[in-house]
């Protein structure tokens, strides 16, 4: 899954990285305990997407921010792990 995130963002193709970014935030209302094992991983990879400012559609950036404050809300000992 993440994996599609990666290649949308270094292939610079921002309809696909958006839709993807939805899914993950959906799922992590869902069932955030899905992420548990490779959030560490999530975190690395998402924070490069919230570095990069010269998206043409800015709540790109926001959303993996949301994702990380639905799972951290939802299961707190996933930060306090790694």
């Amino acid at each position: 899954m993440a994996q599609v995130i990666i290649k949308a963002l270094n292939e610079d193709d921002e309809t696909v990285l958006e839709d993807a970014l939805v899914e993950f935030n959906e799922m992590a209302e869902i069932e955030p305990k899905f992420f548990r094992k490779n959030f560490k991983d999530l975190f690395l990879a998402f924070s490069s997407i919230v570095a990069k400012n010269d998206y043409t559609n800015t709540t790109i950036r926001h959303q993996p921010v949301e994702f990380f404050v639905t799972v951290v809300e939802r299961i707190p000992n996933v930060v306090k792990k790694d």
